[in-house]
Protein backbone atom coordinates (compact mmCIF):
# COMPACT_ATOMS: atom_id res chain seq x y z
CA UNK A 1 0.00 0.00 0.00
CA UNK A 2 2.96 2.51 0.74
CA UNK A 3 4.11 2.03 -3.08
CA UNK A 4 0.86 2.79 -4.14
CA UNK A 5 0.67 6.19 -2.22
CA UNK A 6 4.37 7.05 -2.60
CA UNK A 7 3.83 6.09 -6.53
CA UNK A 8 0.72 8.26 -6.31
CA UNK A 9 2.68 11.19 -4.99
CA UNK A 10 5.36 10.70 -7.31
CA UNK A 11 3.06 10.86 -10.46
CA UNK A 12 1.17 14.10 -8.16
CA UNK A 13 4.56 15.59 -8.56
CA UNK A 14 5.34 14.54 -12.18
CA UNK A 15 2.12 15.70 -12.86
CA UNK A 16 1.94 19.10 -11.57
CA UNK A 17 6.17 19.78 -12.94
CA UNK A 18 4.47 18.93 -16.50
CA UNK A 19 1.69 21.03 -16.01
CA UNK A 20 3.99 24.04 -15.21
CA UNK A 21 5.82 23.33 -18.11
CA UNK A 22 3.15 23.41 -20.19
CA UNK A 23 1.72 26.42 -18.63
CA UNK A 24 -1.59 25.04 -17.74
CA UNK A 25 -0.61 24.90 -13.78
CA UNK A 26 0.35 28.52 -12.47
CA UNK A 27 1.17 29.33 -8.86
CA UNK A 28 0.10 32.57 -7.84
CA UNK A 29 1.63 33.05 -4.70
CA UNK A 30 4.40 31.88 -2.61
CA UNK A 31 3.10 33.39 0.20
CA UNK A 32 1.28 30.47 1.96
CA UNK A 33 4.67 28.63 1.15
CA UNK A 34 6.49 30.90 3.09
CA UNK A 35 4.23 31.02 6.37
CA UNK A 36 4.15 27.14 6.12
CA UNK A 37 7.57 27.18 6.00
CA UNK A 38 8.47 29.62 8.70
CA UNK A 39 6.03 28.32 11.01
CA UNK A 40 7.01 27.57 14.37
CA UNK A 41 6.69 23.98 14.18
CA UNK A 42 8.36 24.18 10.84
CA UNK A 43 11.57 26.04 12.27
CA UNK A 44 12.05 23.37 14.61
CA UNK A 45 12.19 20.94 11.75
CA UNK A 46 15.35 21.56 9.39
CA UNK A 47 13.92 18.57 7.09
CA UNK A 48 10.96 21.27 5.81
CA UNK A 49 13.91 23.19 4.20
CA UNK A 50 16.71 20.29 3.95
CA UNK A 51 18.93 22.44 5.30
CA UNK A 52 18.35 25.36 3.14
CA UNK A 53 17.93 29.30 4.95
CA UNK A 54 14.20 29.85 5.49
CA UNK A 55 13.15 33.12 5.00
CA UNK A 56 9.51 34.44 3.98
CA UNK A 57 11.68 35.80 -0.20
CA UNK A 58 13.00 31.90 -0.12
CA UNK A 59 9.71 29.59 -0.85
CA UNK A 60 9.87 30.02 -4.52
CA UNK A 61 13.30 29.52 -4.79
CA UNK A 62 13.27 26.82 -2.52
CA UNK A 63 10.26 25.49 -4.73
CA UNK A 64 12.17 25.33 -7.30
CA UNK A 65 15.47 23.86 -6.23
CA UNK A 66 13.22 21.03 -5.38
CA UNK A 67 11.97 20.81 -8.96
CA UNK A 68 14.92 21.03 -10.06
CA UNK A 69 16.28 17.95 -7.61
CA UNK A 70 13.10 15.85 -8.78
CA UNK A 71 13.93 16.22 -12.14
CA UNK A 72 17.33 16.03 -12.06
CA UNK A 73 19.17 19.03 -12.95
CA UNK A 74 20.25 19.61 -9.48
CA UNK A 75 21.62 17.35 -6.94
CA UNK A 76 20.14 16.66 -3.65
CA UNK A 77 21.55 18.17 -0.59
CA UNK A 78 23.82 15.73 1.67
CA UNK A 79 20.81 15.47 3.91
CA UNK A 80 18.06 14.75 1.66
CA UNK A 81 17.75 12.00 -0.46
CA UNK A 82 15.97 11.56 -3.91
CA UNK A 83 12.68 10.39 -2.39
CA UNK A 84 12.40 12.92 0.29
CA UNK A 85 12.66 15.58 -2.44
CA UNK A 86 9.59 13.82 -3.84
CA UNK A 87 7.76 13.51 -1.08
CA UNK A 88 8.97 17.06 0.22
CA UNK A 89 7.71 19.11 -2.92
CA UNK A 90 4.11 16.89 -2.72
CA UNK A 91 4.20 18.69 0.47
CA UNK A 92 4.63 21.78 -0.39
CA UNK A 93 2.47 21.10 -3.81
CA UNK A 94 -0.89 20.41 -1.52
CA UNK A 95 0.34 23.47 0.52
CA UNK A 96 0.30 26.08 -2.68
CA UNK A 97 -3.13 24.07 -4.03
CA UNK A 98 -5.34 26.66 -3.18
CA UNK A 99 -2.66 29.68 -4.78
CA UNK A 100 -2.31 27.65 -8.19
CA UNK A 101 -4.69 28.37 -10.86
CA UNK A 102 -4.94 24.89 -12.91
CA UNK A 103 -6.13 24.43 -16.50
CA UNK A 104 -6.31 20.64 -15.56
CA UNK A 105 -6.20 18.16 -12.12
CA UNK A 106 -3.15 17.58 -11.46
CA UNK A 107 -3.48 17.46 -7.75
CA UNK A 108 -5.19 14.18 -7.25
CA UNK A 109 -6.77 12.88 -3.90
CA UNK A 110 -5.34 9.71 -4.00
CA UNK A 111 -7.95 7.39 -5.47
CA UNK A 112 -8.72 4.51 -3.80
CA UNK A 113 -11.05 3.25 -6.92
CA UNK A 114 -8.01 3.54 -9.04
CA UNK A 115 -5.33 1.52 -6.56
CA UNK A 116 -8.26 -1.59 -6.44
CA UNK A 117 -8.78 -1.46 -10.66
CA UNK A 118 -4.79 -1.52 -10.69
CA UNK A 119 -4.85 -4.68 -8.01
CA UNK A 120 -7.64 -6.45 -9.52
CA UNK A 121 -6.00 -5.76 -12.89
CA UNK A 122 -2.46 -7.33 -11.28
CA UNK A 123 -4.47 -10.09 -9.81
CA UNK A 124 -6.07 -11.00 -13.21
CA UNK A 125 -2.96 -11.19 -14.81
CA UNK A 126 -1.92 -13.34 -12.30
CA UNK A 127 -5.03 -15.51 -12.60
CA UNK A 128 -4.62 -15.50 -16.23
CA UNK A 129 -0.82 -16.80 -15.99
CA UNK A 130 -2.11 -19.48 -13.55
CA UNK A 131 -4.71 -20.74 -15.49
CA UNK A 132 -1.82 -20.97 -18.72
CA UNK A 133 0.54 -22.44 -16.35
CA UNK A 134 -2.42 -25.38 -15.62
CA UNK A 135 -3.13 -25.83 -19.42
CA UNK A 136 0.13 -26.10 -20.04
CA UNK A 137 0.88 -28.75 -16.79
CA UNK A 138 -1.97 -30.62 -17.83
CA UNK A 139 -1.28 -31.11 -21.41
CA UNK A 140 1.98 -32.18 -20.16
CA UNK A 141 0.08 -35.31 -18.22
CA UNK A 142 -2.02 -35.67 -21.09
CA UNK A 143 0.82 -36.55 -23.35
CA UNK A 144 2.49 -38.94 -20.80
CA UNK A 145 -0.47 -40.84 -20.05
CA UNK A 146 -0.82 -41.05 -23.64
CA UNK A 147 2.93 -42.20 -23.92
CA UNK A 148 1.78 -44.75 -21.20
CA UNK A 149 -1.13 -46.07 -22.33
CA UNK A 150 0.92 -46.88 -25.84
CA UNK A 151 4.04 -47.74 -24.70
CA UNK A 152 2.80 -49.38 -21.20
CA UNK A 153 2.45 -53.11 -22.13
CA UNK A 154 5.82 -52.83 -23.68
CA UNK A 155 7.41 -50.76 -20.92
CA UNK A 156 5.79 -53.97 -18.20
CA UNK A 157 7.29 -56.56 -20.64
CA UNK A 158 10.82 -54.73 -20.77
CA UNK A 159 10.27 -54.46 -16.61
CA UNK A 160 9.43 -58.28 -16.55
CA UNK A 161 12.19 -59.74 -18.96
CA UNK A 162 14.72 -57.33 -17.07
CA UNK A 163 13.89 -58.76 -13.66
CA UNK A 164 13.92 -62.55 -14.79
CA UNK A 165 17.65 -61.68 -16.56
CA UNK A 166 18.45 -59.62 -12.87
CA UNK A 167 17.12 -62.90 -11.08
CA UNK A 168 19.00 -65.89 -13.13
CA UNK A 169 22.43 -63.18 -12.32
CA UNK A 170 21.63 -63.47 -9.12
CA UNK A 171 21.42 -67.19 -9.12
CA UNK A 172 24.42 -67.95 -10.94
CA UNK A 173 26.47 -65.47 -8.70
CA UNK A 174 25.52 -67.64 -5.85
CA UNK A 175 26.60 -71.15 -7.31
CA UNK A 176 30.38 -71.77 -6.17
Amino acid sequence: MTDLLSQERKQTVDNFINARLRGSARITSFERLATYLTDERNRKNPQVAFGYPIEDSDAETLFMRLIAIVRGAEPPPPDCTFEQAYDRLYTYINVLREDTATTEDIVGIPDSTKQLAATLSTLNQISNKMDKRDQDFLSMLTVIKEWMNKYGRVLDRINQDYEEARSRVKQLDRKP
